[in-house]
């Protein structure tokens, strides 16, 4: 509604040469959708240029105290181009201002790439890589698939009780006995430090990777026939998700099908970060050995993961993600909170393709493996060393 309202406004009450200095939500600058929309600054297809002047940045000011917003101004003229670096302002507590320059990464109306005069040097770690970042699993609503394991040894079955507490739907609690072969350690955004990842709760994992919807009835009661059992007790919760009648309703799939499932998700080892944060934090994850043995560790949606077939790589691959110049680039052009750490944001870092040979490379893969084994190893500032030197 806010680019809706600044675009109609400048239209409308503005002459060529006219002014207009708006409070607007600081997302429309580094967000997509309708963030980029706004950032082509043009009315219409062929109307006037909105030239860009200058943007206030007052996040970390919160001037509306009660307000949980992300409040920024922007001052554009009409009828006259925005010329980048467009002075972007970002003011702090105590009024303190720090002047930095914004322009758009990854094409004329991609997100804003905010830097000061003496972070050129992150500009240079920006760009494309062969290595593709997922979502983790949807399985949702968290009161049916979300689990704690109450008993992992109840005649070859799992007695689990479901977290109702955990979403906001009203879920009524169960504890029952299911089959383990569907059942996986989950990790959750609040669940991973840098270089560090600890599940605290299982999840249900009934999804065909190759297909993209859940296993055939068919199969979960031949195979598994008191996980679906389990189900069945919540098949009118599941049959009236949202997400379900968007993607599965109309080809009548099973009414347990999941999202954002597929083949990377069984992939060996993962790379993990927090999604909806302010700061990356990343971690490598591969089998868990926990109630159920050693399972894989199943990344949920809070999460962003890469898949990799061997260790070495998902470790050079953390080391480069928990650097602090990557860690900077992000910060630059991605704004904390719910579009933070996406799929989006690893695709607009330069990352080599993992090389053994590499001697680079391998480096950072056994820094990143030190970290994990203790995270005071003390090994940051020679991985930020040799990230800035790809």
């Amino acid at each position: 509604m806010s680019v809706l309202f600044t675009y109609v406004a400048a239209d409308r009450y503005l002459r060529t040469g006219g002014t207009l200095a708006f409070v607007i939500t600081q997302e429309v600058f580094q967000s997509k959708g309708a963030g980029e929309g706004f950032r082509r600054f043009r009315l219409g297809d062929s109307g006037a240029v909105l030239g860009i002047r200058a943007v206030h940045d007052f996040v970390k000011l919160r001037p509306f105290k009660d307000a949980a917003n992300k409040t920024a101004a922007v001052v554009l003229t009409k009828g006259t181009e925005t010329a980048y670096p467009v002075p972007y302002h970002v003011w702090e507590p105590g009024m303190r201002r720090r002047a930095l320059g914004a322009r758009p990464l990854g094409g004329p109306h991609g997100p804003w790439q905010t830097l000061g005069a003496d972070e050129e040097y992150v500009a240079r770690l920006a760009g494309a890589n062969p290595y593709k970042a997922r979502l983790g699993a949807n399985a949702n609503p968290y009161g049916v698939f979300w689990m704690e394991v109450k008993d992992a040894h109840v005649g070859g079955l799992v007695e689990v009780r479901n977290l109702p507490e955990m979403g906001k739907r009203p879920i009524r609690p169960v504890v029952a006995r299911i089959e383990p072969e569907c059942l996986y350690p989950a990790l959750r955004g609040a669940d991973i430090q840098r270089w560090r990842a600890t599940p605290r709760i299982h999840a249900l994992l009934v999804q065909d990777p190759a297909r993209g919807f859940g296993h055939p009835e068919a199969l979960m009661r031949e195979r598994w026939p008191r996980t679906l059992e389990y189900l069945e007790g919540f098949r009118e919760e599941l049959l009236s998700r949202a997400l379900y009648r968007k993607y599965h309703a109309e080809a009548a799939r099973p009414y347990y099908s999941q999202f954002n499932v597929g083949e990377a998700t069984f992939a060996p080892f993962k790379v993990v970060w927090r999604r909806m944060a302010a700061d990356l934090s990343a971690a490598v994850v591969s089998e868990w050995p926990g109630a159920l043995g050693a399972k894989m560790l199943l990344p949920l949606e809070t999460t962003t993961f890469i898949g990799t077939s061997s260790a070495e790589e998902a470790h050079y691959l953390c080391a480069v993600m928990n650097s602090a110049p990557v860690r900077r680039l992000v910060r630059s052009f991605s704004s904390a909170g719910r579009g933070f750490g996406t799929p989006f944001v690893a695709s607009q870092i330069r990352i080599p393709e993992f090389d053994p040979a590499d001697a680079l490379h391998g480096r950072l893969s056994e820094m990143s493996r030190a970290m994990h084994e203790d995270c005071a190893a003390g090994w940051e500032s020679e991985i930020d060393r040799a990230v800035l030197a790809f």
